[in-house]
């Protein structure tokens, strides 16, 4: 289970002592707090307690029940500590087992019958989401288990975030007429059993990806528009705007409204600044960059990228480098500066041989192959061509494609990119069958 952050300070604790937060928020207001924030616990205490007459002023009736309200108030910090260090304990215990126990142990031993439990279950489903689909799936379904043995009346919202992250695991490994029904159990806990604002944004941000996979861009539309708005009320700066980045998505690739798109990208590179989320702020300029891009704006684009590049290279993990070095050698083609495109995605395609991530490495090589094509070095591109039909093979894909990843050598630069296009299609077909396994 992953421990709280006492870096990442809850925005709405003045939320918290009105008592407009919403459950969700209250657990992790007083996770944060267990975890040692000395900041957020000043800044609590100062809300409680202001400046007020000496205790002697006060009646001994309202001293009682201020000392009653805190001694409760600390028993309930020292039971969310107590349970989040046994869930630790529990899943722990549980990841050591071979999967076939960790499934038996789930169902029948009591103790991992608990909230905490279910919610670190859930953690690890979406720490693997773009892992391991098979993981993902495994420990959501784990999740149900417990899920289905916690008490509804106090746990319906982490019900419903483990049933929605099952089906979400389920629309991974592309089953997605059980997704829908895994999210329909998900949503009727919603009507039934929990009120909580964000968790039902969180099922609808979710529910929305299998929308628009099946081709339901409308449907997936209004329900990440529904999601933004209701983490919007409840100040969830960082949630809104990786609603908005969804919805950004469903507006430019299945809408084709690339205005809208780009207006909600915008909102929700403000959103991130706002939140001081460094990770959100980087994926919205990247969304950006991406609708100048498709807007036929390569050279705006390519001038965001330059300013942001000092931005995106402090501190980001190197696959994100790699990506934003081969978005700028793919820009740099579209302006037909193809030397410096094919300088940026030799160099990137180096890299991502070193680091051992083949469907990358055919991926951009299709991308290097177009460059070639339009220099006109030839022996280069038969090369290139030729270990990228090795590799390709060895992946498992489908004759008829390789026999079009040879003819690349052969083709001439004018045709080259919708060919390679399609290749890279099949190719991202292949990697989702690969994810599935």
């Amino acid at each position: 289970m992953t421990a709280p952050s006492t870096t990442d300070h809850p925005r709405f604790l003045r939320d918290l002592i009105d008592g407009s937060a919403s459950r969700n928020q209250q657990r992790h207001a007083v996770r944060h707090l267990v975890a040692g924030c000395s900041t957020c616990a000043a800044q609590l205490k100062e809300h409680l307690f202001p400046a007020r007459p000496s205790r002697r002023t006060l009646s001994t009736a309202i001293d009682r029940s201020v000392d009653h309200a805190l001694g409760h108030a600390a028993r309930w910090i020292v039971d969310v500590q107590r349970e989040r260090e046994e869930a630790e304990a529990s899943v722990a215990a549980l990841l050591e087992l071979p999967a076939a126990h960790q499934a038996l142990k789930v169902t029948n031993l009591r103790r991992a019958h608990r909230q905490g439990v279910c919610e670190a279950l859930i953690d690890h489903a979406r720490s693997e989401r773009h892992e391991s689909a098979a993981e993902s799936l495994r420990f959501a379904r784990l999740a149900t288990v417990v899920a289905e043995r916690l008490d509804p009346e106090t746990c319906g919202e982490t019900r419903a975030r483990a049933w929605a992250e099952f089906g979400n695991a389920l629309r991974l490994r592309g089953d997605h007429r059980e997704s829908r029904r895994a999210f329909g159990q998900a949503e009727r806990i919603l009507r039934e059993e929990c009120a909580d604002p964000l968790v039902e944004a969180e099922v609808a941000s979710l529910k929305a990806t299998l929308e628009g996979m099946d081709q339901r861009p409308d449907r997936a539309a209004a329900l990440l528009e529904r999601a933004a708005r209701l983490q919007s009320r409840f100040s969830d700066l960082a949630g809104t705007a990786h609603t908005l980045l969804q919805l950004s998505q469903i507006y430019g690739n299945q809408l084709d409204d690339t205005d809208r798109g780009m207006r909600s990208a915008v909102a929700a590179l403000e959103l991130s600044e706002e939140a001081g989320d460094r990770g959100l702020k980087l994926i919205a300029l990247q969304h950006l960059i991406h609708f100048l891009a498709a807007a036929g704006r390569p050279q705006e684009a390519l001038r965001l990228l330059d300013r942001a590049t000092p931005v995106f290279e402090l501190g980001a993990p190197l696959r994100h480098r790699l990506r934003l070095r081969w978005l700028a050698g793919r820009l740099q083609a579209e302006v037909d500066d193809h030397r410096a495109a094919a300088e940026t995605l030799l160099a990137v395609r180096e890299i991502f041989l070193e680091q051992d991530l083949p469907f990358e490495v055919a991926l951009v090589s299709l991308d290097l192959a177009v460059s070639w094509a339009h220099l006109g070095r030839r022996q280069r591109l038969r090369r290139l061509v030729r270990e990228t039909a090795a590799l390709l093979a060895n992946l498992g894909l489908e004759p008829e494609s390789l026999a079009a990843v040879q003819l690349l050598a052969r083709t001439e630069a004018e045709e080259i990119y919708s060919a390679a296009s399609q290749i890279a299609a099949a190719i991202e077909a292949l990697r989702i069958q690969h994810s599935r396994t």
